[in-house]
């Protein structure tokens, strides 16, 4: 195979084709299995008996997106290794989340993180640390679109 070349050959279509596949009978499989119940519990958390890898492989999917996988390739090429720290940076406070927070809002019942600051502190917290997070969001997205309009 041709490394310069920018095509989509078969064997491209052929693991595409096959990931797609893959999510969709997963996906099917936990739908037609929970077919009877529409509880909100069971739309956002398969009434918490999903099993560890479908559940693991859907966080990261969640967590990495397409944007993702094709900035950090081209982050890397055009400012070199430094990108690593980013990826060491992301990667310590991910175990350490998936070590004492996840049991502690699984035990809790809780579906985000704005719940637990409530509980923790007050309502005024969970309301300014949420509207933090809006507007850190909107900005990354309006710093991200500069990038890509300025490219």
């Amino acid at each position: 195979m041709d490394v310069a070349s920018r095509e989509f050959g078969t064997f491209d279509l052929v693991v595409f084709s096959a990931s797609l596949l893959l999510t969709f009978l997963v996906g099917g499989y936990y739908a037609y299995k929970a077919r009877r119940d529409d509880s909100v519990a069971n739309y956002y958390f398969g009434n918490r008996k999903i099993p560890p890898i479908p559940l693991g492989l859907s966080l990261a999917v969640t967590y990495i997106s397409a944007l993702t996988m094709i900035g950090i390739p081209t982050e890397t090429y055009t400012y070199g290794m430094i990108n690593i720290w980013h990826m060491t940076g992301t990667l310590i406070p991910s175990v350490f989340v998936c070590i004492y927070f996840i049991p502690l809002y699984y035990r809790l019942q809780l579906s985000t993180i704005y719940e637990y600051l409530e509980i923790r502190f007050n309502r005024k917290c969970r309301m300014f640390s949420s509207a933090a997070e809006i507007i850190n969001a909107v900005c990354g997205l309006r710093h991200s679109s500069e990038n890509v309009l300025n490219e």
